[in-house]
């Protein structure tokens, strides 16, 4: 279920995005911009104490979190 939701997220906050900015020479200046946020929120996020101290619903979340950071990564990239 969740990872429907990670899919749609992305292709939200990319048309989000797009509205906000609809000029693509100032989309050129935002992308690194984001790219480098998602980069920043992936490390952090990937640690090893979130994994251990997070269970059950929280940690389902944060494993998706993290997977839609990646795609978002992978997408600006």
């Amino acid at each position: 279920m969740l990872e429907g939701w990670g899919a749609g997220m992305v292709i939200l906050i990319i048309e989000c995005i797009r509205a906000i900015f609809p000029f693509f020479s100032i989309l050129h200046q935002v992308i690194p911009l984001t790219a480098f946020i998602i980069h920043t929120a992936i490390s952090i996020l990937s640690t090893q104490d979130n994994h251990q101290t997070l269970t059950g619903p929280s940690r389902d979340f944060h494993k998706t979190f993290t997977r839609l950071l990646r795609d978002l990564h992978e997408t600006f990239t």
